[in-house]
């Protein structure tokens, strides 16, 4: 059985995701926004900085949000890029 409600605001979240303007050095818009939507539920946020020293120098964060099931077991760890490319010839 299918969960509608939950494919739903599944589907809705990267709709809003997508529709953000995020070209690779320009995150910030989207990085808020998750940022947010993970305090919005009540879930542990660290923003971690960082700076590309050798090549580009570009100063970037990673938002990291943990989901804890309360049981012992294996950890699951999930990893994505909000950035997209930009358009080129």
């Amino acid at each position: 059985m299918t969960n509608k409600i939950g494919i739903t605001k599944m589907t809705e979240l990267l709709q809003k995701l997508v529709s953000i303007e995020s070209p690779y050095f320009h995150e910030e818009e989207v990085m808020a926004y998750v940022e947010g939507w993970l305090k919005e539920r009540n879930l542990p946020v660290e923003v971690h900085t960082y700076e590309d020293t050798r090549v580009t120098g570009f100063k970037g964060k990673n938002i990291t949000g943990m989901l804890d099931g309360g049981k012992p077991g294996p950890v699951i760890y999930l990893n994505g890029h909000l950035d997209t490319v930009n358009i080129c010839d």
